[in-house]
C-alpha cells in the first residue's frame, strides 16, 4: 500500500487509486500550508509532487515492511510529513478480518 500510494498515487496522480486505499472520511494528521487535512486536500498537495517515488533503498524496505505485516495478518496505515527541519512519520496498524487477509497478496 506504501509503495502505491507513493509511486502511483503521489508520482502518477492516480487519484482513482487514491480514492481506493483511503476512507472518505480521512484525515490527515499533518496537512500542509495551503491545503485542508481531507481528501481534496492531500490531492492538492499530491498534485504538487510529479515524478516523486520511493528510492531502491526505499523500494527493498517497503517489500520488507509490506511481508513482515502480511505475515502477521495486518496492515499499516502511513502518514508521512516533510516539516522545515525534519520529517515525521504516523503509522496506524490493524488486525485484518480473516476474508480480507486471505484475499490480500499484493506487496
Amino acid at each position: 500500500m506504501v509503495r502505491r500510494n507513493t509511486e502511483e498515487v503521489q508520482g502518477q496522480g492516480d487519484f482513482a487509486l487514491f480514492d481506493e486505499l483511503f476512507a472518505e472520511d480521512f484525515v490527515d494528521h499533518t496537512p500542509q500550508p495551503g491545503t485542508t487535512p481531507d481528501k481534496a486536500g492531500v490531492r492538492v498537495l499530491y498534485g504538487r509532487l510529479p515524478g516523486f517515488r520511493l528510492s531502491e533503498a526505499g523500494e527493498g524496505m517497503a517489500r520488507t515492511a509490506a511481508a513482515w505485516f502480511a505475515e502477521r495478518n495486518l496492515v499499516a496505515h502511513v502518514t508521512v510529513t516533510d516539516e522545515t527541519d525534519y520529517v515525521a512519520t504516523f503509522v496506524v496498524v490493524e488486525t485484518l478480518p480473516a476474508t480480507v487477509a486471505d484475499a490480500t497478496t499484493r506487496t
